[in-house]
């Protein structure tokens, strides 16, 4: 972007399409990113689309550092300049070691929730560019996901009642600092970028090979990702259009066959973010034999298993035992089954 205009249209334009409601809370750290999202979402709203948006700026403390009121501080003076009203919220993350960057997330995202909520606000916005987005699939390609982890961060998910917005995808980490710098906007490196954790490595040395090798590297990672989401909602549609005949899952190619195990799993006993690879080879296994059951992950206080009977894969939630009280199965037919 060689005018430094282009940044905040960029910008614009990208949420303006992401249809973001009346009243949004900026997800601001004291980093560049975030920063660069606040200016230029703030400078956006002269675009008609926006221009009766109204927004207020939301920090979250994470506590993980000794001067991380620094970062509030920061936010806050921002916030300030800018003429929004500011909130801020301090978290404990209680999780060490390799889960810590995942407990911080989710922690983050419910206390964004919860300000987000306080302040009437019924969207988020968080400043992830497309640089965390080739960082994300790089990192899910070596963890050997599927195309639906190959996607990414979708621009637009849901976050329980709210919706949470992604505009900076579009832009790179360093179009976001180089528009802080030439703007005198502050902000704060993260010192985690600088440790040894997986995603701190392949953003500080991978990413950089790639983009001397091939310059653009980042983008093009990002566009994949555009790409193979857009492969995956496809593929999710023709899925949706089996049922549970098993003759019929049999018939499928494997990559709708997965899908459609899956949304039948989503269907009967209420989740498909703990389904892995190998309990739909256990069920596509199951398919073709036809004897036995298949142990299935469920809600909280049930388990569940899948059988082929009268020709169809049929999945049952059975209750788990209570200390001191007999076995107790509640056996229920999918509620998409038919007779």
């Amino acid at each position: 972007m060689k005018n430094p205009a282009d940044f905040v249209a960029a910008v614009g334009r990208a949420l303006e399409a992401l249809q973001p409601p009346g009243t949004l809370l900026l997800a601001v750290s004291g980093g560049a990113d975030s920063v660069a999202l606040a200016d230029a979402v703030a400078r956006a709203r002269s675009r008609r689309a926006l221009r009766d948006i109204q927004l207020v700026v939301g920090h979250v403390d994470h506590r993980l550092r000794s001067d991380s009121a620094r970062d509030e501080a920061i936010s806050r003076r921002h916030a300030e300049r800018l003429g929004l009203a500011f909130v801020s919220r301090a978290i404990r993350v209680r999780t060490a070691g390799s889960g810590l960057e995942q407990a911080a997330r989710e922690a983050r995202y419910d206390a964004l929730a919860r300000m987000a909520g306080e302040t009437g606000c019924a969207g988020i916005a968080t400043g992830h560019t497309a640089t965390d987005q080739a960082e994300t699939l790089l990192w899910r390609l070596v963890r050997g996901t599927g195309t639906r982890g190959l996607g990414g961060m979708r621009p637009v998910r849901e976050l329980g009642v709210l919706e949470l917005f992604r505009p900076l995808l579009g832009v790179t980490r360093e179009q976001t600092r180089a528009w802080c710098e030439r703007s005198g906007l502050e902000f704060r490196d993260d010192p985690t970028n600088l440790d040894d954790r997986p995603r701190a490595v392949l953003r500080r040395e991978v990413l950089p090979v790639l983009e001397r090798l091939q310059p653009g590297a980042v983008l093009r990672l990002a566009a994949a990702a555009d790409r193979l989401r857009e492969d995956d909602a496809a593929l999710e549609m023709l899925a949706g259009g089996a049922d549970d005949r098993v003759e019929a899952l049999k018939s499928l190619p494997a990559s709708v066959k997965k899908r459609a195990l899956a949304q039948i799993l989503e269907q009967t006993v209420g989740t498909r973010r703990r389904v892995t690879a190998a309990h739909l080879e256990s069920l596509e296994r199951l398919l073709w034999s036809g004897r036995g059951e298949v142990d299935l992950p469920s809600a909280a206080g049930r388990r569940a298993v899948a059988r082929v009977d009268g020709g169809r894969l049929v999945v049952r939630t059975i209750e788990r035992a209570m200390p001191g009280k007999g076995r107790r199965a509640a056996a229920r037919r999918p509620s998409h089954a038919r007779e």
